[in-house]
């Protein structure tokens, strides 16, 4: 028998990483929550990369999936979160990539944006009530299968083989069940170090207004069953096949032992504990 797991009815702000979960192997970025995975004590993304120059961009609770996510005001230029220097990932592919979010403004632009050269990059966004996959300086791939409105909340996860490929993706609103979109594309692109933007392509005002969480990317091609399992909004823990990759943090210190409950006769030095 495995190990035993119990199911998060939340995600706390602190956590651990499983390195035993199936979305372990490949991942390449991680976009977790404000503290991220402590590991060896120090607060780190599950990525070697930290989000910096985000531009007040705050962290609000959503009920409706018990985490964090990513709050971007509507309609206001500056608010996104950058993070330099997230070389190698995969342009066009093998790549598979998540998110979830809900748009606050009436167009919404640019969720994901990866900053390459001319030819190289993608971007992931919205335009004119529909979702779109664009290879920078190359191919775009209008997804109307799903209406993107505002106030509604989607999860999209994605999938592309590499170059001369295929692109398939899964994209849910309002949590509803995933509606299945595929693609072809024949444009050849090279991959080049890129900086991540989310909730705004660089140089540009065309910014996200709404929130993001659970910004995922892996540097291989996932199946369709993993996207449908994390499209489940209670799916705090993010767990495929009963094995979730996020765990509750570990306990640092021991609690306090309530003074009137020490017997006048010992020593109080001696309940003083300290973490282990």
């Amino acid at each position: 028998m495995g190990r035993l797991y119990p199911r998060m009815r939340e995600r706390p702000p602190e956590f651990r990483i499983n390195y035993e979960s199936p979305l372990w192997p490949g991942l390449q970025f991680a976009f977790l929550g404000p503290n991220g995975s402590f590991v060896n004590g120090c607060a780190a993304e599950l990525s070697p990369y930290r989000a910096v120059g985000s531009k007040r961009a705050s962290w609000v609770w959503v009920p409706e999936i018990s985490r964090l996510a990513v709050l971007m005001p509507t309609g206001k230029a500056g608010y996104y979160v950058k993070f330099p220097n997230v070389l190698y990932l995969p342009q066009p592919g093998p790549k598979s990539m998540c998110f979830i979010g809900r748009p606050n403004r009436d167009d919404p632009r640019f969720v994901l944006y990866s900053d390459g050269t001319e030819n190289c990059g993608w971007v992931f966004w919205a335009f004119r009530g529909i979702l779109r996959y664009a290879f920078q300086g190359a191919q775009e791939h209008q997804l109307t299968e799903v209406p993107y409105v505002q106030g509604s909340t989607y999860f999209v996860f994605l999938t592309l083989t590499g170059n001369y490929g295929n692109l398939r993706a899964l994209i849910s609103k309002d949590y509803a069940q995933p509606v299945l979109a595929t693609r072809t594309f024949a444009r050849a692109m090279k991959p080049a170090p890129n900086a991540l933007h989310l909730g705004m392509r660089h140089a540009t005002f065309y910014t996200y207004g709404g929130w993001l969480a659970d910004v995922l990317i892996w540097n291989v091609v996932l199946p369709d069953t993993i996207g449908y399992e994390l499209a489940d909004p209670s799916n705090v823990d993010l767990r495929v096949g009963g094995v979730p990759l996020i765990l509750p943090p570990r306990r640092r210190f021991w609690p306090v032992v309530s003074e009137q409950a020490i017997p006048k006769m010992v020593p109080w030095h001696l309940f003083q504990q300290v973490s282990a």
